[in-house]
């Protein structure tokens, strides 16, 4: 069995940071991947889907809190999570997340910056290289 995601795609708003309960902190936002094509008339089409996000790997949390704001690129991979509720109107609903395990920012002056789950290392504002752990 498999249970693989990969995206690329705008994140839509500035990440929101959340502390839980046990003091972990996680990450959370939306991320827009947009198809194009051309209809039989040659005409061009898109469509765009809207996929939530989150990230509880601490050292990425802290990565994407001072690097990811609204309108990064951004290619991540994970896996597809759903969450079970109730909503206000006791209907019980099904929700679908993106649990991320690594990926890139892809930004517009050719920085690209890898994070991955399970790395320790740190980065400071200004050391941003190809390809370089956080």
């Amino acid at each position: 069995m498999l249970n693989k995601v990969m995206l690329i795609g705008n994140v839509g708003k500035d990440p929101e940071i959340k502390t839980l309960p046990n003091g972990n902190r996680i990450a959370k936002f939306s991320l827009a991947t947009t198809e194009y094509w051309k209809n039989k008339n040659g005409e061009q089409q898109s469509s765009t889907e809207w996929h939530n996000i989150i990230i509880y790997n601490e050292n990425f949390v802290n990565f994407v809190s001072k690097y990811v704001s609204k309108g990064s690129k951004l290619y991540l991979e994970g896996k597809i999570v759903s969450n079970k509720y109730t909503d206000s109107n006791d209907i019980e609903r099904l929700s679908y997340q993106i649990q991320v395990s690594e990926g890139k920012i892809l930004n517009d002056k050719k920085i690209e910056t890898k994070i991955e789950e399970n790395t320790t290392s740190q980065v400071a504002d200004n050391e941003i290289d190809d390809d370089m752990p956080f």
